[in-house]
């Protein structure tokens, strides 16, 4: 049977197939996403931010109802006013309240926009700290998970050795066995690590808003270290901001329950026939004086304990935050003796003591049960390494959420 020969593309043809193969492959490369990238996207896209603005805008929108006029009124009356003869009468009058009483009330709808942006604040602030903590979590697992892949390449070099080993009969079957085991035991570390990374980029992408499977970054290093220790630094966090903003709005309703209590007034311009005769013209002026003021009195006293209870509010966050604050600072400061000691001394130890074992396992000095806890004993060392790495981030993290950065 004959073979057709396949015609060799020209060299022009080749070459735009290897830039097509590059161009496809570099698109297929999920985006390296840092912590800013992060946190630009969380802002843009995430609901609550988003309301927090609308309810900004819709605070500012109700400042125009200070104002309100009280309904214009139009009356009329017909019949025998002065004599046999139908006469009419026709009026039209506006109520009006005390400027005073409008003040309040544009006050309070100002202050009530102040209040709102102050929520936007901690809005923000808040969305800041999740992100960063699903951002850092999904950094620690994909850590994790590539200690695993070196753990793995030991373990496999390990195994490679052991059946050699068996083969030449240099070794009995228990040896082979417990490697093989030991490299099937990974595996199944490596499947578990898989599925915690996918799961903390999943939160992570709620955040966001996002379905991108984003790479992190190569590095994985300790957060700047916070050196204060001052908890009226945080006198300043946009929560306890929001509640004293919500005292002024508080007290403001005061003043405006207050108002509701005195006189209005209203302005008039009357037409009276009389005798079908000419037209006579008169003004009125009215005030009504609220006699019973009962329920004002009872609503302008539920407002003054609203205003108590928001200060107490603001009592209880003001010595729960300045107390984390202080906590969490002791806390930085033992996690990240940790992670110096781990940097200084622990790794390179745990560096050494792979090194030595895998010399000492091939050189026979030692046998496979002592090489195993000696490489687990390193392992375990660059594991507890991480998780100071993760459990220092997360305390800077909370630093930075109490001092609002």
């Amino acid at each position: 049977m004959k073979i057709n020969k396949i015609p060799t593309p020209p060299p022009a043809a080749i070459l735009l197939i290897i830039f097509a193969i590059i161009g496809v492959s570099a698109n297929a490369q999920s985006q390296t996403l840092t912590l800013q990238n992060a946190l630009d996207l969380a802002t843009k896209n995430y609901p609550t931010i988003q309301q927090a603005s609308l309810q900004t805008q819709q605070q500012q929108a109700l400042t125009g109802t200070a104002t309100i006029l009280d309904p214009f009124n139009i009356n009329t009356g017909i019949g025998q006013i002065n004599s046999n003869v139908v006469d009419y009468n026709v009026g039209v009058a506006q109520g009006f309240k005390l400027p005073n009483a409008y003040k309040a009330g544009k006050n309070l709808l100002q202050q009530n926009v102040t209040l709102a942006k102050s929520y936007e604040a901690v809005t923000k602030n808040e969305l800041v700290r999740n992100v960063s903590n699903a951002y850092y979590n999904w950094l620690y697992s994909w850590q994790q998970y590539n200690l695993l892949l070196q753990t793995d390449s030991i373990f496999a070099d390990y195994e490679k050795y052991a059946n050699k080993k068996y083969q030449v009969g240099e070794s009995n079957k228990l040896e082979k066995i417990n490697a093989t085991l030991q490299r099937k035991d990974l595996q199944l570390q490596l499947a578990k690590s898989k599925t915690e990374v996918a799961f903390y980029l999943t939160d992570l992408q709620k955040w966001l808003r996002s379905t991108e499977q984003y790479q992190p970054p190569m590095q994985y290093t300790a957060l700047p270290e916070i050196n204060l220790s001052d908890s009226s630094l945080v006198n300043k966090h946009p929560v306890l901001q929001f509640l004293q903003q919500q005292i002024t709005a508080k007290e403001l309703a005061v003043k405006a329950e207050k108002a509701k209590g005195q006189p209005s007034f209203s302005l008039g311009v009357n037409a009276q026939s009389l005798d079908k005769q000419t037209q006579f013209y008169y003004g009125s002026v009215g005030i009504n004086i609220p006699i019973f003021k009962n329920g004002v009195k009872a609503r302008t006293q539920a407002a003054k304990f609203e205003t108590e209870i928001a200060r107490k509010e603001l009592d209880k966050n003001q010595q729960e935050i300045s107390t984390l604050f202080l906590q969490q600072n002791q806390l930085q400061q033992q996690n990240l003796q940790q992670v110096k000691y781990y940097q200084t001394d622990g790794l390179p130890m745990a560096e050494s003591i792979i090194n030595a074992a895998q010399r000492s396992y091939k050189a026979g000095d030692i046998g496979y049960i002592e090489y195993i806890q000696n490489i687990k004993d390193a392992i375990k060392i660059k594991t507890d390494y991480l998780a100071a790495i993760n459990n220092y981030n997360q305390t800077i993290i909370q630093l930075n959420y109490l001092l609002n950065r």
